[in-house]
Formats: C-alpha cells, sequence, structure tokens
C-alpha cells in the first residue's frame, strides 16, 4: 500500500498535535499567576526595616507579585536591612500569620550580615545594638502545586529589652 506525500505529512502532524497539545496544556494549566503579598508591622518604634543599607526606604509591604505556579518547590528572596534606631540594645522578635493562613507557603528569615544565621522568630537570640544595621533575607518557599488563591499575611517584628 502506498500512502502519499501530503497522507505522510497530515498524520506526521496529527502525531504531533496529539503528543504536543495535551504537554502544552499540563503548562499552561499548572503556569496559573498567584497574587501574594506582606504587611509589615512593627510595634516597637525603635526597629526599623528598610528596602536600602542607607535606611532611607521603609518597607511597609513586600509584594511577590504575580506568582506563577511552580511545578516543583520554589523559594523567593528578598532582601530586607533591619535597623535599631534607639538607643539601647534589643532583642530581635519576629512573628507572621502566614502560617495559620496555609500550609503550602513557608517562610523564614536569615540574618546575612553580621552572620549568617536565621532570625529565630520565638527565642531572640540575637541582640542587635543602637544604630546597627543588619542584612537579612525574608524568604518564601512555595509548594508543587500550589493552590490557586490569592495569599496575604502579615509579618510582625519588635525587639525587648
Amino acid at each position: 500500500m502506498k500512502i502519499g506525500k501530503m497522507k505522510l505529512i497530515l498524520i506526521t502532524l496529527g502525531l504531533l498535535s496529539v503528543t504536543t497539545i495535551p504537554i502544552l496544556a499540563y503548562m499552561y494549566i499548572t503556569s496559573q499567576k498567584i497574587p501574594a503579598g506582606i504587611m509589615i508591622e512593627s510595634p516597637t518604634v525603635e526597629i526599623g526595616v528598610y528596602w536600602d543599607y542607607a535606611c532611607t526606604q521603609p518597607v511597609t509591604r513586600i509584594d511577590f507579585g504575580e506568582i506563577i505556579q511552580p511545578n516543583n518547590n520554589l523559594t523567593l528572596r528578598k532582601t530586607l536591612y533591619i535597623k535599631n534606631k534607639g538607643t539601647v540594645s534589643l532583642w530581635l522578635f519576629w512573628n507572621t500569620t502566614l502560617r495559620s493562613a496555609t500550609n503550602e507557603i513557608t517562610d523564614h528569615w536569615t540574618v546575612v550580615y553580621p552572620f549568617y544565621l536565621p532570625l529565630n522568630e520565638t527565642y531572640g537570640y540575637y541582640n542587635i545594638d543602637p544604630n546597627e544595621v543588619w542584612n537579612t533575607e525574608y524568604a518564601i518557599v512555595l509548594a508543587k502545586y500550589l493552590t490557586i488563591n490569592t495569599y496575604n499575611w502579615t509579618l510582625t517584628i519588635w525587639g525587648e529589652y
């Protein structure tokens, strides 16, 4: 049986579309955008959170924008600078409402400089001196196949004597 060139091309295109369309559809469906934003609060007036080391641009909101739904766990990071604006050393603490909102996103806050250690949210391991500025990294980890939703939470950072 002899198949013409045109029929062979049509059969090839048909087979390609049968295998390609489901892959493209899967990629499109799992790549939906997810809005996420965070409000920053500091009930201790001596603590400031800034976008820059010179501490001229205060952070009141972290906007991760429209996040593409990942097919693998995905970590997103923001560099933030914490300054003790007071006159005495403070133990730093922080808390997040994220864990009560979802278990599909986790967060952590790390002091990059003067040491590379997690900023512990419950024990206040670290003492920040007056006028000292710490370079920190706030990160969120998105679970693969994150539920399509709008995610918002609050970070609270404070200091105690």
